[in-house]
């Protein structure tokens, strides 16, 4: 029984004391949308943080420790409060590897594109939304950039008009309409 409570007290120590700790990320700027002078006036920004505490469950190496990461996304517009943006979190889930947000210009909508991060990207994987919702989403067979050497598509027109390079040739998407038709290049 003694060594019982022996034990107990060395995982109570182990794992008891420590208070998780928050790791913060640098905050990445993910789009922009600027006036006609140039001027940012909205920008989307991922925030990271990672909370890192001990597992109670002693193990010979010691006890063991989890790290746990919340992303929060936000939209910072020029003389307004910064506010959240949970719509980003279902654009995330559609969109699969993107790198980037762009505003489609005069309309308060934003598009995002990126490959298939599991597959050989040969899937690009598109996202209207704007600050509410998700407007529309879409699924293109590409030729990936590691096959080509050039980019899978490419935006047009105040990014109303995205070129996609598809095995067939290339398609000429209108962004706003949802609308592909094939061009000769």
């Amino acid at each position: 029984m003694k060594k019982f409570l022996l034990l107990l007290a060395l995982v109570a120590a182990n794992t008891g004391g420590c208070k998780p700790e928050v790791r913060h990320k640098a905050p990445e700027v993910l789009g922009e949308r600027t006036n006609e002078q140039g001027e940012v006036t909205h920008r989307i920004v991922r925030e990271i943080s990672y909370t890192v505490g001990n597992i109670p469950v002693l193990t010979p190496d010691g006890p063991r420790r989890r790290a746990e990461n919340q992303v929060k996304y936000f939209m910072d517009e020029k003389g307004k409060p910064r506010r959240e943006l949970p719509v980003m979190f279902l654009v995330n889930t559609n969109a699969g590897n993107y790198e980037k947000c762009w505003p489609v210009v005069g309309t308060s909508q934003w598009l995002v594109a990126g490959t298939d991060p599991i597959g050989n990207r040969d899937k690009l994987f598109f996202v209207l939304f704007d600050e509410s919702r998700i407007i529309r989403t879409n699924v293109f067979s590409v030729i990936p950039r590691w096959k080509s050497e050039k980019s899978e598509y490419e935006l047009q027109d105040g990014n109303r008009t995205m070129m996609i390079r598809s095995p067939e040739g290339f398609e000429k998407y209108d962004v706003l309409a949802g609308t592909a038709d094939k061009v000769e290049k």
